[in-house]
């Protein structure tokens, strides 16, 4: 896989197990399917700009630009 998938893939499995969140938590939380998640953090698919900041801040991450 790419550079980005690899990255947005450690990002969010990061992020979420520091929040101490299941998959099927954050993903109800930030609105976006389990399976979905699954694939991101599994690299098999690439979250949109939009999914990705959602499940960041869902987790109680920031993305600073």
């Amino acid at each position: 896989m790419g550079g980005v998938v690899d990255r947005a893939r450690t990002v969010l499995t990061r992020i979420r197990r520091r929040a101490g969140l299941t998959q099927a938590e954050l993903a109800a939380r930030a609105g976006v399917a389990r399976t979905s998640l699954s694939m991101y953090e599994s690299g098999t698919r690439e979250p949109g700009a939009d999914a990705f900041l959602r499940l960041i801040a869902a987790a109680g991450g920031r993305v600073g630009v």
